[in-house]
């Protein structure tokens, strides 16, 4: 599969920006240090030229450092607009809108009573590769993060991807139905949370959080748990086991189309989730899976062109790495 040509060229010259930058801070950053270091140990007695000497020396440096990042920077930025600008992704969001758009209306035949009825469906598709041209696995991109795309979900819907993806995926879907759910930025925590410094956490894994009927609650695509009020307001916990979930502050970053959605799960009080009423959702919704396959399947071939389509598009424009994440660790 060959590669969009304007990348080929960003990649190509942003390559060499790193390496300029590399280059042109690493060596007199160290001598900068080194010198610094040794000045009151070589000139015990030193006068203050000295010391005026080796500052303007180190902020010399510091600036260079700080230019070339910049410039680094603003190359970043560059190649991300015109990515966004390019044919291709332009035809590859608009494919996306209208694929999500079939999902919504074909969900909204099976008349769900609640948005968890709905959310155990959704997964029940999605885990059984109904709403992807290949099959789940997880995958880092082959030239890194240096790409940011607007919109996440594109990438669930070649199956291949990491935790932000399917929750954009699960947002849009459910924000296109009518739901109100966005995306959250969380770290799962073990053990006494009332020990846990916030200020300490690292957030490193994304959920969906969702309003219904004036209440929140969490679901994770990517485990198929769901956390609700837990023992301390701040953290809600797991159903399914003894974790707990501290959401970060920052989530509404990942929320520009969901602003509103994303107020609402503020506003609102985490809700009592039972887990065997959880369980009986999910097996009423594995039930209703089997009863309708013939439509979904239906569903499925009518739109098996559009999901390769979006999937060569997004595959040409941000290639994956060759080699999937097999696991990984939740600190």
């Amino acid at each position: 599969m060959e590669e969009i040509d304007i990348l080929k060229e960003c990649r190509e010259y942003k390559k060499g920006r790193i390496k300029d930058y590399i280059s042109s801070t690493k060596g007199k950053v160290n001598i900068s240090c080194c010198f610094i270091s040794l000045v009151p140990f070589v000139f015990p007695n030193r006068p203050i030229c000295v010391d005026l000497l080796v500052l303007s020396n180190f902020f010399i440096n510091s600036f260079n450092v700080v230019s070339n990042l910049k410039s680094y920077m603003d190359t970043t930025y560059k190649t991300h607009e015109l990515v966004t600008q390019s044919e291709e992704y332009t035809q590859c969001v608009k494919l996306y809108n209208m694929y999500i758009s079939e999902i919504a209306m074909f969900l909204k035949s099976f008349g769900f009573k609640n948005s968890r009825e709905l959310v155990f469906f959704l997964l029940t598709l999605y885990e059984t590769n109904c709403l992807t041209s290949g099959t789940r696995e997880y995958h880092n991109y082959k030239y890194g993060k240096d790409i940011l795309l607007d919109d996440f979900g594109i990438r669930a819907v070649t199956g291949k991807c990491v935790c932000r993806h399917t929750s954009h995926f699960f947002s849009d879907i459910l924000n296109a139905y009518g739901a109100q759910c966005c995306n959250l930025s969380v770290s799962l925590i073990k053990g006494d949370v009332d020990k846990i410094n916030p200020d300490k956490i690292k957030y490193n894994h994304m959920v969906n959080g969702i309003v219904d009927d004036g209440k929140k609650y969490i679901f994770d695509g990517t485990s198929y748990d769901f956390f609700c009020r837990g023992d301390n307001e701040m953290y809600p916990k797991s159903c399914l086991d003894e974790s707990y979930l501290a959401v970060s502050n920052k989530s509404v970053l990942f929320n520009s189309k969901y602003l509103k959605s994303y107020e609402a799960f503020k506003n609102s009080t985490f809700a009592e989730l039972d887990r065997d009423e959880l369980l009986a959702i999910s097996g009423k919704q594995m039930s209703m899976f089997a009863d309708n396959i013939q439509d979904i399947m239906e569903f499925v071939i009518n739109n098996r062109d559009l999901v390769y389509r979006i999937s060569d598009l997004i595959n040409k424009i941000n290639p994956l790495d060759d080699k999937p994440i097999r696991k990984w660790f939740v600190k």
